[in-house]
């Protein structure tokens, strides 16, 4: 009895001093990457900063706010993962201003059933939505939901809106938009099958100043515009809760996207992630190995030229966590064929970071690169005037940094401070190929946006910040600054240099909830052709407002009204929005 007290005895003391081993190694390495951290990030904020001085005259007010959703790209995709920042549970969706004839008018979609396990039988939610606005804007929306007992879960969603009111000074310019998608979910114990698509077609069209191109017929063929995307995703991953499984991902992406003019772009893709527990050092707590990547095809035709690009990329990396600390050392190995050339590029992938106090705070940073493909698609969606005929690119982010700090506060406050510095190669810039103001407008010239590709850096700062009280009371806003620094151009033609978004809700007695919106966006720079002169754009505010009506669990209505200040800014240059717009509708869930 006594040797057994006696061998616990030196168990324990033994254990105690492996306890305090690991204190002074924890001490010891916090110390060590904070240093390293404040090295990193110091001479790139303040290369930042020389960039903006030589390139801007402006001052920057950084706002503390930001938008409730965090880019993927920033959430440090680690294990054990590190709690999410709360969402806004807004009754509305805040989506990127629409950048060409008014202000969207956005619903909230129908939260997906939820899947219990205790609960037996079929889930069904539908929500039906009609609407009508002053400037004959037709709004038609539907969401179903169905799921079954941890067994599936099936989404749909139709919609359809349309604008044809018209801006004086102008041609007519009207618009549509129409989606039908879905997505289906097939649980296993240990896997999930998901299936999405659908297909969405947009119109619009070029237009112009009608007392300077007197002779322009409005009507004319040329001038319309009409995107059609069809897509189709296959994924299927793991859930392990065993690191000692081979968790994995794997997923199959394509779509066939053309437009009105004979263009069209094919893509088809796989991407893929497996990794698997593997000890290198007692050290550290869990360690994981794994490999990730993709493989894409892109088929570009329009009525001049066929391109032909093939991207691979595969990325071995180790990821572990020690105390407070979680890394991730990776190297990003890229294969490029357009063109009738070959490129091969290695790129770092790296990320650190550190849980100051776990659940609230964590400080990240980490050095990236790799290849965008600048797609049709990608372009037209971001910028519904663009030529049909762009020449063929990919920008190449030879290397990035980024840092930050994020966190939240009583799970109510979420936010996220960022910093970051990218230098690239062949980045895209838009500008204006209009070189007839004074003509009637022919079919050679519409009012359209061609591509020109430059290389440098660019230096941004964001920050977001949310706040959520009972489900009630809802607050979001955030914040970007970019400075780019341009090796050919004196500006950034074309792209957003700073913008501020807030907007709120607040739910009365379970009947009113009225909300508000608010987009900033700061000064701009346009051109007139590749040569010309830069011209400065004004900085804008738009103002949206609204109020839903919950009758019931059944009926509701809303009333939205969007630019209340009746701004008919220029997002693209001679390309202004419509003014207010009131829409007036109902609601039906069943």
């Amino acid at each position: 009895m006594k040797k057994r007290r006696l061998a616990m005895s030196k168990n324990n003391t033994r254990k105690n001093k492996m306890t305090r081993v690991r204190q002074n190694h924890s001490l010891k390495a916090m110390q060590f990457v904070a240093v390293v951290l404040f090295a990193f990030v110091l001479p790139f904020t303040v290369v930042g900063q020389d960039t903006t001085r030589s390139k801007h005259n402006e001052q920057v007010v950084i706002v503390g706010s930001v938008d409730p959703s965090l880019n993927p790209s920033y959430k440090i995709n680690l294990s054990p993962e590190v709690p999410e920042l709360p969402e806004v549970n807004k009754d509305f969706v805040f989506e990127p201003i629409n950048k060409y004839f008014y202000t969207p008018v956005t619903f909230k979609p129908i939260k997906p059933a939820s899947i219990r396990a205790g609960r037996a039988g079929d889930i069904y939610n539908n929500l039906m939505k009609a609407g009508f606005g002053s400037r004959l804007s037709p709004y038609a929306e539907f969401f179903h939901s169905q799921s079954h007992k941890g067994k599936f879960r099936f989404d749909a969603h139709l919609k359809h809106i349309s604008t044809f009111g018209k801006m004086d000074g102008y041609s007519p310019a009207p618009i549509s938009s129409s989606i039908a998608e879905f997505g289906f979910d097939k649980f296993f114990r240990y896997q999930t099958l998901l299936f999405d698509g659908g297909y969405r077609y947009n119109t619009s069209r070029y237009y112009y100043l009608t007392d300077q191109n007197p002779g322009a017929d409005a009507d004319m063929d040329d001038l319309k515009q009409a995107y059609n995307l069809a897509f189709f995703d296959i994924s299927f991953k793991s859930h392990y809760k065993n690191s000692d499984k081979l968790h994995h991902f794997i997923g199959l992406n394509t779509y066939y996207y053309f437009d009105k003019h004979h263009t069209s772009e094919l893509s088809a893709a796989m991407k893929f992630d497996f990794y698997k527990a593997f000890d290198v050092s007692n050290m550290l707590e869990y360690q994981n190995l794994g490999i990730k990547g993709d493989v894409e095809y892109y088929g570009n035709k329009d009525s001049l030229i066929s391109t032909t690009d093939i991207y691979a990329n595969a990325t071995p990396y180790f990821k572990a966590s020690y105390g407070i600390f979680r890394f991730k050392a990776g190297v990003n190995l890229t294969y490029l064929k357009a063109d009738s050339t070959s490129k091969f590029r290695v790129y770092p992938d790296i990320e650190v970071s550190i849980n100051l106090f776990p659940e609230y705070l964590q400080l990240y940073a980490g050095v990236d690169g790799g290849m965008k493909k600048n797609s049709y698609r990608l372009l037209s969606e971001e910028n519904p005037f663009i030529s049909s005929i762009i020449p063929d690119s990919w920008t190449n982010n030879k290397i990035g940094f980024f840092g930050g700090l994020k966190g939240n506060i009583a799970k109510q406050v979420g936010f996220d401070l960022k910093g970051s510095w990218r230098l690239f190669e062949n980045d895209y810039f838009y500008y204006n190929e209009f070189p007839r103001l004074n003509l009637p407008i022919l079919p050679d010239y519409k009012n359209e946006f061609l591509i020109l590709n430059d290389t440098g850096s660019v230096f941004t700062i964001s920050a977001q910040i949310s706040y959520s009280v009972s489900g009630n009371l809802n607050l979001f806003a955030s914040y970007e600054y970019n400075s780019y620094s341009l090796e050919t151009y004196d500006k950034p033609f074309g792209r957003m240099l700073s913008q501020l978004k807030a907007g709120g809700s607040y739910l009365i007695k379970d009947k009113f909830k009225p909300w508000v919106e608010v987009i900033y966006v700061g000064k701009r720079w346009a051109a007139l052709g590749s040569t010309s002169s830069p011209v400065q754009l004004d900085s804008f505010i738009d103002l949206n407002l609204g109020l839903d009506y919950y009758h019931n669990d059944h009926f509701s209505g809303f009333l939205k009204v969007t630019n209340v200040l009746n701004h008919q800014y220029d997002y693209y240059y001679l390309h202004p929005t419509y003014g207010i717009e009131f829409m007036l509708g109902v609601g039906y869930k069943f």
